[in-house]
């Protein structure tokens, strides 16, 4: 479950969330673009 608690920077929760949620959201991605035609963007990972 991702619930939004701790800091993105150093908790291995959140990194293991992202890790879990990225392949799902870039599957989705291009499994929309192929059925409905539509493009959206994956947002990145990186830190500033």
């Amino acid at each position: 479950m991702v619930d939004g608690q701790g800091d993105p920077n150093t908790s291995p929760a959140y990194a293991e969330a992202i890790s879990a949620l990225y392949p799902v959201a870039y599957g989705l991605k291009f499994a929309s673009r192929r059925w409905l035609r539509l493009a959206m963007a994956v947002a990145t990972t990186r830190s500033t």
